[in-house]
Formats: structure tokens, C-alpha cells, sequence
């Protein structure tokens, strides 16, 4: 008779992987929606757009005991103070020439040129590899098979 324990049986452990990703999915959405109010541009946290025509500093918080910033006196970016929406619409174009640079550095690993260049830093990483590896070898059994008779040294006096 082979009765297994309900905790070990197969069915278990895949309804509970079940259950975990299920819920795991339904707690992750929750606090997303519940979090992007709380970054979104004009929020408690993030101040609005229109933030890019003050001057923006630190100042040391104690009760925080952290470095908070500050908003200052009116400084526009550029010497022209931008509406709200002219901002948004930069901070955008800003966000979109980071996002293309990317683009570009990952489209460029398909050259020719940047692939021949990672093959070759494989092979000497290969390379690298095998003679650390030789060297360590040599260093841990070097003496042990080699004897030599040592020879008494004469002193004598001349």
C-alpha cells in the first residue's frame, strides 16, 4: 500500500502555483492602478510641467533625514517661460530622443563590425580562460613530482 501525503502529490503543487500566479497577478495590477495616479505629472509627489520655469534646489529635510527639492524663484529653461502644455510637449521630446538613442545602439548590434568584434572578445575570453586555468594548475602541483638531492655545500678555507 502506497499512500502519499496530500502535501507531496503532484495535483498540489500545481493548483498552489495556480492560486500563487493568479493572485500574485491580481495584487500586481491592484497596486499599479493604484500607484500611477501617485507618479502622474501634477500629483502630491510630482509637480507639474510647468515646474521647468523655476529654479529647482535641495534642501536638507531632518525629519526626513534626506535631501528633498525645492522649488524656487521663477528661472525659465532657455531664457523663455514655457505654458504647461509646451512644457509636457519637451520633457516628451526629450523622452523620445533617449528612447531612439537606445533604439539605435540595439539596432546596431546587428552590424557586421559589432558582431565580428563580440566573436573575437569570446574566442580570447576562451583564450583568457584556458591559460588561467593551465597557470593555477601549474602553480598547485609544481614540486610535487620533481625531486632533487640536495648537495651539501663545502666551506672551505682558501
Amino acid at each position: 500500500m502506497n499512500i502519499q501525503p496530500w502535501w507531496s502529490s503532484e495535483i498540489f503543487w500545481k493548483k498552489t502555483a495556480i492560486w500563487v500566479t493568479g493572485l500574485s497577478s491580481i495584487a500586481l495590477i491592484l497596486l499599479t492602478m493604484d500607484t500611477l495616479p501617485k507618479i502622474s505629472a501634477g500629483s502630491k509627489r510630482v509637480p507639474d510641467y510647468s515646474v521647468i520655469n523655476h529654479r529647482i534646489d535641495y534642501k536638507f529635510d531632518d525629519s526626513r533625514n534626506f535631501q528633498v527639492p525645492v522649488k524656487g524663484q521663477k528661472e525659465p529653461l532657455f531664457g523663455i517661460e514655457l505654458s504647461a502644455s509646451e512644457a509636457q510637449a519637451l520633457v516628451s521630446h526629450g523622452k523620445i530622443t533617449i528612447q531612439a538613442k537606445w533604439a539605435g545602439y540595439f539596432s546596431a548590434q546587428g552590424h557586421p563590425w559589432f558582431i565580428q568584434g563580440m566573436v573575437w572578445r569570446e574566442v580570447f575570453g576562451v583564450v583568457f580562460f584556458s591559460g588561467f586555468v593551465i597557470l593555477v594548475w601549474d602553480l598547485l602541483t609544481i614540486g610535487k613530482t620533481e625531486i632533487r638531492k640536495i648537495e651539501p655545500k663545502l666551506i672551505g678555507i682558501h
